[in-house]
């Protein structure tokens, strides 16, 4: 099977602007069978996809495909040693055949297809050349109903029957099978460092692994829904994909212990633990969780609070709160200079006025 893309494209309106479709094509060589299909881009996971597709078409998978050099095949193009994507080696792998890409600038490598898209140009992209299509679904289905009169029309003489009946005759037999497992659409990003915090940097988000694979190299397969790690082949950890940047997915069994147990003081448990210590203690960590600009900076504040708890009695606590409250105070800090100071914790001033004291002075001090 030999495989390109069409150098022409065909005008989509895709939310009332038009889009250049791609046109990728295949055929092989021996009867002429012709396939293909458009996309929006000439990107892995649509090269991909109408490989993909491709197979299906056939109902079966050739000995070998010959590309042409596009980045989204080989990586290093050479005619001894090419190197091979990695997203499309693993589609080679999964359905058992092998890719032999064509030498740079070299057409006669793969002059079916050179063929083919002169032919899909000339029967299929000119007929829709004054149609207009407003989706690219809608594209297909007419590429699709004009690449069925191609392959079953008459060839020239002195050939006789049609692309669709030599390939049924012919080549048929020589397919292997598709594989029972769908393949699953992805790309592969090679060579990954763990960082420090035992996360992998996925498009601008944060992924972890086990802490034992800090600073080593990882794999990553990445699909429209998930992401998934390996090292040295054994998958080490499953994300579900986030989109858009500075997402953080952390699994608490890749954790270190130290993290871990961090990681369990979800503003709930520590309002549940303040809760248990007292009325005042739990109103006045409920202040310091909601006047942040983050959660985990109250968290951390309020860790503060309850670690007092372990180092005073609960009463002089309860009371410092009711007087850092008062104060319109809003750190653990505060609390922790009331209980150090050893001053007594008196009950603050009452809102309805300012009480009595001696260096008060009454209103007849002003007559």
């Amino acid at each position: 099977m030999q495989v390109d893309y069409a150098g022409d494209t065909v005008a989509v309106m895709d939310d009332g602007t038009a889009r250049a479709a791609q046109i990728f094509v295949a055929c092989l060589p021996c009867s002429g069978l012709i396939y293909a299909e458009a996309s929006w881009t000439q990107a892995t996971e649509d090269w991909l996809r109408a490989h993909v597709r491709l197979f299906a078409f056939l109902d079966g998978v050739p000995a070998k495909v010959v590309p042409d050099n596009l980045k989204v095949g080989v990586t290093h193009a050479s005619y001894y040693d090419p190197v091979i994507n990695a997203s499309y080696a693993a589609l080679i792998k999964h359905y058992g055949t092998a890719v032999v890409p064509a030498r740079s600038r070299k057409p006669r490598d793969k002059p079916g297809v050179e063929n083919s898209v002169l032919q899909a140009c000339r029967w299929l992209l000119a007929p829709l050349r004054h149609r207009q299509f407003f989706a690219l679904s809608e594209l297909n289905q007419a590429i699709a109903l004009l690449l069925a009169e191609l392959n079953d029309k008459p060839m020239a003489p002195p050939r006789e029957g049609s692309r669709r009946s030599l390939f049924e005759s012919v080549e048929r037999a020589a397919l292997e099978r598709l594989p029972v497992e769908p393949y699953v659409i992805g790309h592969w990003a090679i060579g990954a460092t763990v960082n420090l915090d035992y996360h992998v940097a996925v498009e601008r988000n944060f992924y972890s692994v086990p802490y034992a694979l800090v600073r080593k190299r990882v794999d990553v397969f990445v699909t429209r829904t998930a992401v998934q790690i390996f090292h040295r082949g054994e998958r080490t950890a499953s994300h579900a994909r986030h989109t858009g940047q500075n997402h953080w997915s952390t699994l608490g069994e890749h954790m270190p212990p130290a993290h871990s147990a961090v990681a369990k003081r979800t503003p709930d448990w520590v309002r549940s633990q303040a809760a248990a210590v007292g009325v005042a203690t739990a109103a006045y960590v409920e202040r310091l969780l909601t006047g942040r600009d983050h959660i985990e900076q109250g968290v951390r504040s309020c860790l503060g609070i309850l670690r007092l708890a372990t180092r005073y009695p609960v009463e002089q606590l309860e009371a410092a709160c009711v007087r850092a409250m008062a104060a319109g105070a809003s750190s653990s800090g505060f609390v922790e200079h009331l209980l150090k100071s050893g001053r007594p914790l008196v009950d603050p001033v009452a809102e309805d006025g300012i009480g009595h004291h001696g260096n008060i002075r009454g209103p007849g001090y002003y007559h």
